[in-house]
């Protein structure tokens, strides 16, 4: 019995070093790609022109010309009308009109992209990878694509953050719910128990 504990330890640890590897390589590809780091640059100076712009109408405009529609978008639009509600005490109703978050959001960031599917497909416990993520130093699990992801994840907002992990979860979950059943046990409910 202890030599099967062992073996399954090791394997479930070779596992963890695949999927370390194959994260990290996807992590390296994306930050040396140089045109999506020119794309990210040149997007990220833009946008912080156009937050310098006093008309809310004129902003809002150059923020939807710059960033396809996505959940990065939704939140600068969100912020400016924030702060244009904070700055005058209302806001037009043709600028609420026009200006309304878009559905079935999804990011535009490659790295936030990969960083969700790495979480939703962890195979080890998920509880320790989101501490991780949360961690401030050293992580738990020891992993280089896990030290890459909390460098990635800890540069979010604390909203993307939030987005990355319900999306990531509800992947992780929506794919369990698919699996065929181990006797009178669902893989959802296994999934509970893990995490429990």
């Amino acid at each position: 019995e202890n030599r099967d504990t062992n073996e399954s330890t090791e394997d479930q640890q070779q596992v963890l070093n695949m999927w370390s590897s194959m994260v990290s390589d996807m992590i390296d590809k994306a930050e040396t790609n140089w045109l999506h780091m020119a794309k990210m640059a040149m997007r990220e100076k833009l946008v912080e022109e156009c937050a310098e712009l006093v008309s809310i109408d004129e902003k809002l405009d150059s923020f939807r010309e710059i960033m396809p529609p996505s959940v990065e978008r939704n939140l600068l639009v969100e912020d400016a009308l924030q702060d244009e509600l904070k700055r005058n005490g209302f806001i037009g109703a043709e600028t609420l009109e026009k200006n309304r978050p878009q559905q079935n959001e999804a990011s535009c960031e490659i790295l936030t992209k990969i960083l969700i599917n790495s979480i939703s497909f962890f195979p080890g416990p998920m509880n320790e990878l989101i501490i991780d993520l949360h961690s401030q130093g050293k992580t738990m699990l020891n992993l280089e694509a896990v030290d890459k992801m909390k460098k990635i994840f800890q540069s979010l907002s604390t909203q993307m953050q939030n987005y990355v992990l319900q999306t990531a979860l509800s992947t992780t979950i929506g794919s369990l719910e698919t699996l065929p059943r181990m006797g009178s046990v669902t893989p959802y409910e296994l999934y509970v128990r893990a995490i429990d």
